[in-house]
């Protein structure tokens, strides 16, 4: 009875320490290949400085599934912490990277540093979408940098709402978005929207 108490301890143990062994070395668990193509990536649009001081990988993310690999990137700039963005990259079974429109949001500085200067803060768009007169609403705004796929740089997307209820036919609200060039701030677009 003692000898098989002892064995069930022990393998208790094994277990215990090997799974907490993974959150230990969580980049054990992706393949050194995936994560080295997926650095190289990155390496390769922004720079190896850049890359260094703005990007840090999310191993908590990570996915591996029978099609193959995704990766999650947190962006964020070391002298601009408000500019924070999540951005993956996903590889076919064979590790081949795949592009999608998640690639896009990767600060190309080596062609195109003009679309990535952030020079526009939180703060300064708030002030430009209030002397453009955008209306308070009747909740705080929604302020949020976001890549445009439209314009192919990220904006800042400022929306107000007018007015929200939830009846029986659902919930319906209304208001008005403001989009700002995030390098210049220039106002791109001014739209009404609405839920139905």
């Amino acid at each position: 009875m003692k000898i098989n108490r002892f064995v069930f301890i022990v393998s208790l143990t094994v277990l215990f320490s090997s799974c907490s062994g993974n959150k230990e070395n969580p980049a054990r668990e992706i393949p050194k290949n995936i994560l080295d193509k997926a650095n190289n990536f990155i390496v390769s649009k922004t720079g190896s400085d850049f890359f260094n001081d703005n990007f840090k990988i999310d191993y908590s993310a990570f996915k591996s599934f029978k099609g193959g690999y995704r990766l999650n990137y947190i962006f964020q700039l070391k002298d601009k912490p408000y500019i924070k963005q999540n951005i993956s990259i996903s590889f076919d079974s064979t590790g081949n990277i795949l592009f999608t429109d998640e690639i896009k949001k990767i600060p190309n500085l080596k062609e195109q540093p003009e679309k990535f200067l952030f020079t526009v803060s939180k703060d300064d768009a708030i002030k430009i979408a209030e002397n453009a007169g955008l209306e308070k609403g009747i909740k705080e705004w929604s302020v949020k940098l976001e890549w445009n796929e439209n314009y192919g740089i990220y904006t800042w997307n400022i929306i107000s709402t007018f007015s929200e209820f939830k009846n029986s036919a659902g919930f319906r609200s209304k208001g008005k978005e403001i989009i700002i060039d995030s390098n210049s701030g220039k106002i791109l677009d001014t739209k009404l929207w609405q839920i139905n």
